[in-house]
């Protein structure tokens, strides 16, 4: 290799050699970073997962004790969607004038 070099040299062109050596990005494990970059990614999508979940319940929730509370305060029956309750309550004041 020495002699091409030097006759290369003298000629004033350059040459490439192929080396001998098996290239390091070919025969590469794949590092710990990669599997630990796959790793945070996967725990990241879990969290952004559980966020919306546990949003999503509190949003039914609230929205179920909202619709509840009519309930609790006046009781199983509600009387604003009573028809005949409504039809009694406007001629009770009607009565009373």
């Amino acid at each position: 290799m020495s002699s091409v070099t030097t006759a290369a040299a003298a000629a004033g062109t350059t040459t490439i050699t192929s080396s001998s050596k098996p290239s390091t990005k070919q025969n590469a494990k794949p590092s710990s970073s990669s599997s630990t970059t796959t790793s945070q990614q996967n725990l990241m999508e879990l969290v952004w997962l559980g966020t919306v979940l546990y949003a999503t319940a509190m949003i039914l929730r609230s929205a179920y004790q909202i619709r509840m509370r009519a309930i609790e305060e006046y009781g199983p029956v509600i009387h604003e969607y009573d028809p005949y309750f409504n039809y009694r309550a406007t001629e009770v004041s009607n009565n009373n004038k």
